[in-house]
């Protein structure tokens, strides 16, 4: 007759070691998507805001282009814990631009526990002023 070995307990032991592991590679699988997220949020800020910098008139393109990087900027509320925006204008090769820049910290509620800082993503797009559309 074979003894019979015991192994109460294993099960739990297991247990308790892998779930905080586990949850620190879901928290983390979070954390890259909140950060991506924002990035494309605000690579689009800075997009629509230079594209309607560019259909007004050169005079008022650094204006508009602010407020609407601004606009689009705060739908992002819910990923980003603080925003800021920047618009010029800039002659290149003897053509008026406008460009946009907009940056957002990552909001991190939730995340704490990884102990890592919300990151900062930044979003730069430029685009010609339109001639023909706004006059």
């Amino acid at each position: 007759m074979k003894p019979v070995r015991r192994e109460r307990g294993s099960l739990a032991v297991e247990v308790v070691l892998m779930v905080p592991a586990l949850m620190m590679i879901v928290m983390f699988v979070v954390f890259v998507g909140r950060v991506q997220a924002a990035s494309i949020a605000v690579r689009h800020a800075a997009d629509v805001g230079a594209r309607s910098g560019s259909l007004t008139h050169a005079a008022n393109a650094e204006q508009r282009a602010h407020l609407s990087t601004k606009e689009e900027l705060s739908r992002t509320q819910h990923l980003c814990a603080s925003t800021r925006v920047n618009a010029t204008t800039q002659i290149i090769n003897g053509e008026f631009m406008v460009v946009a820049r907009a940056q957002c910290v990552v909001r991190m509620n939730g995340l704490t526990f990884l102990g890592l800082s919300g990151p900062t993503v930044r979003g730069l797009s430029s685009e010609v002023i339109d001639h023909f559309r706004s006059s």
